[in-house]
């Protein structure tokens, strides 16, 4: 267990010693923080948990094409997300980032509950020095982070949704028509993205001293 990484946790603990179970790991960890009443946060959190055995339990197949090689693209399906997705894992350090690429809705699923996770625990204290520079250059760092996960997790609900893509991974990867359940979970992802990114820059704004 990691103290400074609670997403990172319940993913692991969620998944049993030695076990993995599904594309997120696992059942939602009892305990898991979920914010703030009457906040995005909490908001994003309750989301994520109702959830989280339904996108658990959804096929790969019915989730969207995760685009993981090149020519997906210029052959009409969606933009290769994996390079997008490991450069970010890099970027989260010690705030891991360890995302399933089973389906696009895994990955943007397990994106948001990443940021929600994050968000939750994200406390800056900035501070402007003499010369008009900020202190605080880890949180600074994590906060460039979140943002960069909101961001992408809302590129790739796009790749669930789009209908031009759900054809392209049935007729060049065997895939089936991406569920309604799946559209409609990106659609809510999409959302708690926007509002979490909303809830991270005015919590950033409001640390600086």
């Amino acid at each position: 267990a990691n103290p400074d990484n609670p997403a990172e946790e319940t993913l692991q603990a969620s998944s049993g010693v030695g076990e993995v179970r599904g594309p997120l790991g696992g059942a939602w960890l009892a305990g898991t923080r979920l914010g703030e009443q009457d906040t995005a946060v909490r908001a994003a959190g309750s989301w994520l948990q109702e959830n989280w055995d339904r996108v658990g339990a959804c096929a790969p197949e019915e989730g969207g094409l995760f685009c993981s090689s090149q020519g997906c693209e210029a052959e009409g399906g969606p933009p290769n997300r994996l390079k997008q997705l490991q450069d970010l894992e890099a970027a989260a350090g010690q705030w891991e980032l360890d995302c399933p690429r089973a389906s696009a809705l895994h990955c943007a699923f397990a994106l948001l509950f990443w940021v929600h996770q994050q968000a939750v625990a994200f406390q800056p204290n900035l501070s402007i020095t003499a010369a008009g520079q900020k202190s605080g250059g880890s949180q600074q760092q994590l906060f460039n982070v979140i943002l960069k996960a909101c961001s992408l997790s809302q590129q790739v609900t796009r790749d669930v949704r789009n209908l031009a893509y759900a054809r392209y991974g049935r007729e060049q990867h065997g895939l089936k028509d991406v569920s309604q359940y799946a559209r409609g979970a990106a659609e809510e992802i999409r959302k708690h993205a926007a509002a979490l990114r909303e809830h991270i820059n005015n919590t950033m704004a409001d640390s600086i001293i």
